[in-house]
């Protein structure tokens, strides 16, 4: 899901101006929160990355809003290749990716901590 997420952030021009750790990073939160792991940034995550939880909010918070519009995107590149069930398990047609009140609700969080 976190890969999917990395791709279709290739084409958004709203993820320039973030690092790319701190887009992997986010991608790796938003994929861990959708499916609703119980502690969703592990200090040993924070260790590592060196990114609080609250870091990412900005980022984070972009990449729900951009799972929302996917599908209205002109951009079908990824949403096609990871659709793909023998190589991506049809990920980006997963049930949770349907989910617009809780993608809603992370886009318009004010902070994640």
């Amino acid at each position: 899901m976190a890969g999917y997420i990395l791709d279709l952030t290739l084409t958004d021009v709203k993820f320039v101006h973030f690092v790319p750790s701190v887009v992997a990073a986010s991608a790796i939160l938003v994929t861990r929160i959708i499916f609703d792991i119980k502690e969703p940034w592990e200090h040993s995550f924070a260790y590592h990355t060196k990114y609080s939880q609250h870091d990412l909010t900005k980022c984070v918070k972009k990449m729900a809003k951009m799972l929302l519009s996917v599908k209205l995107s002109k951009q079908k590149a990824a949403f096609s290749k990871y659709s793909c069930k023998e190589m991506y398990c049809g990920v980006s047609n997963h049930p949770v990716l349907n989910d617009d009140l809780l993608l809603k609700e992370l886009a318009n969080e004010e902070t994640l901590v």
